[in-house]
């Protein structure tokens, strides 16, 4: 073999060697993505799955909790009851007491405020 050969062959093993560590890398960096896209994945899936179990304590402990009524009854300054006339809070909230299906009755007072902070 000639020595424009030798140099040909060592030139060709060197630059396969290198080739072969530059796919290496590569492969190592492709699987390094592969892995994170999957970490991202199941993270935005368990993170979906704790808000759904969030939005849905929210709701049972604002509906069933803490807003337990099914209606609210709201009646002008003076309580007016089948056009009746002036009737007081008392004799109107137990007129509502007093109709079928009603389990409870109360009066609430229900003021709008606004708060300022300076």
């Amino acid at each position: 073999m000639s020595p424009i050969e030798r140099d040909r062959a060592r030139e060709k093993r060197r630059y396969e060697k290198h080739q072969a560590k530059l796919e290496s890398r590569q492969v190592e960096a492709r699987r390094n993505k592969q892995v994170l896209g999957i970490v991202l994945a199941a993270t935005l899936i368990l993170s979906s799955w704790g808000m759904l179990d969030t939005t849905n304590l929210l709701l049972q402990r604002q509906f069933v909790d803490v807003q337990g009524q099914d209606a609210e009854v709201y009646f002008a300054t003076v309580a007016t009851v089948k056009r009746a006339g002036p009737v007081p809070v008392s004799q109107a909230v137990a007129a509502v007491a007093a109709v079928p299906g009603v389990a409870a009755a109360e009066p609430v007072v229900d003021v709008a405020a606004s708060v300022n902070s300076a």
